[in-house]
């Protein structure tokens, strides 16, 4: 049998090409970074109650008694500023996330996400500068 966390990868990377499309929530026609991120903890049953912003997650998650700070596979990077978390993605290693990037609100299209080369992607954590915050949600079987 698999490991678990190297079961959560594989399914992780199912996603990666799937295009970015605002207010996404949608395996099919594409994901925003939150709507990406739940879609991605419902595997594990700890996705929140309802749809999400980056900043409604990151008060959802702090608040659930997430570990804050603690990289680990499925842990969340927020990124923006202290006033407005403005994007989220999960970590897959201690140095690796897959996010839902590229996009905007005018992205709603297959046809603007590859205009805009939109799509999930995994990249180095520290290819953004704006790190804000982590934390590893509870409730992850690790």
């Amino acid at each position: 049998m698999l490991d678990i966390k190297l079961q959560f990868f594989i399914y992780l990377m199912q996603f990666v090409i799937i295009p970015y499309r605002t207010g996404g929530d949608d395996p099919m026609l594409g994901f925003d970074c939150s709507g990406a991120v739940i879609e991605w903890n419902s595997y594990h049953g700890i996705q929140p109650p309802h749809d999400m912003t980056a900043q409604d997650l990151f008060f959802y998650y702090k608040n659930q008694g997430g570990e804050i700070g603690k990289i680990d596979m499925g842990s969340l990077a927020f990124f923006g500023s202290k006033d407005h978390i403005s994007h989220v993605a999960m970590f897959i290693n201690d140095k690796q996330i897959i996010e839902a990037r590229g996009g905007d609100s005018t992205t709603v299209t297959l046809d603007d996400a590859i205009k805009r080369n939109a799509f999930i992607t995994v990249r180095p954590y520290t290819h953004r500068k704006d790190l804000v915050s982590i934390i590893k949600p509870k409730g992850l079987p690790w």
